[in-house]
C-alpha cells in the first residue's frame, strides 16, 4: 500500500469530527485497487471503521468481505459482516457468515483446548 493513503487513513481515522466524504472515497478507490495481505490487515480495518462513520455502508461491506477472504479466522470481521449484511436485509449471504461461526464455535466447545 502506498505510504501516503496510510498516513491519510490515520488522519481520517484518529480525527473526531465528521469524515471528509471526498478523502474516504479516494482512500477507499485506492485500497480497493489492491488485494490486501495479513499485513494490511489492519488498515483496511481502520477503512472500514471509518465507512461506517461515513455511513457509506455498501463500500464498507464491500471492504468486510474483503476482509474476510484475506483472514477467515478471524470472527470479530465476520460476525461484524454477517451483522451489517442482515441489517442491510440481505439475509441469505448474512446467514452463511453466521452458521460458518456456529459451527466454528461449536467446534471450540467439543475441543476446548484446540487452538484456532
Amino acid at each position: 500500500m502506498v505510504y501516503k493513503t496510510e498516513l491519510i487513513l490515520r488522519e481520517i481515522y484518529k480525527d473526531d469530527s465528521p469524515p471528509d466524504t471526498a478523502k474516504i472515497m479516494m482512500v477507499y478507490n485506492k485500497m480497493m485497487k489492491s488485494k490486501p495481505g495479513r499485513k494490511e490487515c489492519n488498515s483496511y480495518y481502520y477503512l472500514v471503521k471509518i465507512l461506517s462513520r461515513a455511513e457509506k455502508k455498501n463500500e464498507m461491506i464491500h471492504v468486510l468481505r474483503r476482509l474476510v477472504k484475506t483472514v477467515p479466522e478471524d470472527r470479530h470481521v465476520r460476525f461484524w459482516l454477517a451483522l451489517e449484511l442482515h441489517n442491510q436485509k440481505k439475509y441469505r449471504e448474512a446467514e452463511k457468515h453466521f452458521v460458518i461461526l456456529l459451527k466454528k464455535e461449536s467446534k471450540d466447545k467439543a475441543f476446548p483446548f484446540r487452538k484456532t
